[in-house]
């Protein structure tokens, strides 16, 4: 009675290592297959000098080797590259540009008026064709208009005041926001329920 009993077991232990083997190689043969689809984020710093705004645009985790870009016609002297190496422009007339390892980096200026009462920014920032934004992030060094205040139609995640510069942190989902720019401090208001 004994040895039908244990035989009996090990066919059950050899059976039920055989399935759990079978399924584990079935779910890890099908994850080796599912890409993981990183969406398109940006991070853009500016810096406020006497002569404009410079810019450094960085589009990370762009899946195209090749994207066409619509660059603004305010835009000068904008140069680009990736990590280690330079971007190669391989049409002029579309502006399409080679992509290595996901990531672009566009550096440019923008001219803006010396002395003004506000200032707004639209359409100030390099876009990708048939690319969505999934989320930016500004920085923006404040040295020459510190007496006014920088808002965004985005959330402002920081502020900080020093005694020589002023930085804005904003963040959006989305395209880079419109920049706005006034003399005076902007005052919070609330609206009051009637």
């Amino acid at each position: 009675m004994k040895k039908p009993f244990f035989t009996f077991i090990l066919m059950l232990l050899i059976l039920t290592s055989s399935l759990i083997f079978w399924q584990w190689k079935g779910y890890s043969s099908s994850e080796d297959k599912v890409e993981e689809k990183l969406d398109i984020q940006q991070t853009i710093n500016i810096n406020h000098q006497k002569e404009g705004l410079f810019v450094e645009q960085i589009i990370s985790n762009i899946e195209e080797t090749s994207v066409k870009l619509s660059i603004p016609s305010q835009v000068i002297d904008i140069t680009c590259g990736f990590d280690q190496a330079k971007c190669e422009w391989t049409d002029q007339k579309e502006i399409q540009l080679a992509v290595d390892e996901g990531r672009l980096i566009f550096h440019y200026s923008l001219p803006i008026p010396q002395s003004a009462d506000s200032f707004l920014l639209n359409n100030w920032t390099v876009k990708l064709h048939n690319q969505s934004i999934a989320s930016t992030k500004i920085q923006l060094s404040e040295t020459q208009w510190r007496s006014g205040s920088w808002q965004a139609d985005a959330k402002l995640n920081g502020l900080k005041e020093m005694n020589l510069v002023d930085y804005y942190v904003f963040e959006k989902f989305g395209e880079a926001p419109l920049l706005y720019w006034q003399r005076e401090k902007l005052m919070k208001k609330r609206k009051l329920d009637k």
